[in-house]
């Protein structure tokens, strides 16, 4: 309540002004008690003189990791497993796909395959889990492991459009959400 008994009280029109300050400052408050305690514990983990010499965009990219996903630092994080390489045709396929998508799609590609929308995250790029006679099928992932299973693609604009689709319907990343739901769980409708 704003004032006493204020939830049983009507505001009359020569009072309004009174009303919205006092409602301007009653919200700049009410989540006085939950920053204190993402405070507390972000000051147990960096201490305070390291926090004043950074800025909010630094700690952001120090907590939450890069927005901004060049291939070649992509490139960097990969590893590959059975027998693939990074000369590996599939593996070419891919890297000229992600050339050609935005640093949002690469993102939401990063998402599909770790679970994280940026870097740093580790990729493990593995052959996929069909016989090498199967072509142009989506890939999967497996988010607990990092891991791509990379299928052979006929050219990289197949891969792309496939790696492409793989990433905006893939519902099965995250169980809290539904598949018509967006990042923040809020519905698309």
């Amino acid at each position: 309540s704003l004032i006493p008994n204020g939830a049983d009280t009507p505001v009359p029109y020569e009072d309004r002004l009174e009303y919205a300050e006092l409602v301007k400052k009653a919200r700049m408050k009410e989540c006085d008690k939950q920053i204190a305690a993402i405070r507390k514990g972000l000051l147990m983990t960096i201490p305070l003189s390291v926090l004043e010499l950074v800025t909010w965009q630094e700690l952001e990219q120090f907590v939450c990791g890069d927005p901004d996903l060049p291939v070649e630092i992509m490139r960097k994080t990969a590893y590959y497993e059975d027998g693939i390489t990074e000369s590996s045709p599939i593996v070419k396929h891919l890297w000229a796909a992600l050339e050609s998508f935005s640093n949002e799609e690469r993102s939401r590609f990063l998402r599909f395959v770790t679970g994280r929308r940026r870097l740093p995250a580790p990729l493990w790029i593995c052959p996929g889990r069909w016989d090498g006679t199967v072509v142009d099928h989506l890939p999967e992932s497996a988010t607990c492991s990092s891991t791509l299973f990379l299928p052979n693609y006929s050219n990289a604009k197949v891969a792309a459009e496939k790696i492409r689709y793989a990433a905006y319907h893939c519902v099965a990343i995250d169980t809290d959400t539904g598949p018509y739901s967006d990042d923040e769980g809020e519905s698309e409708e």
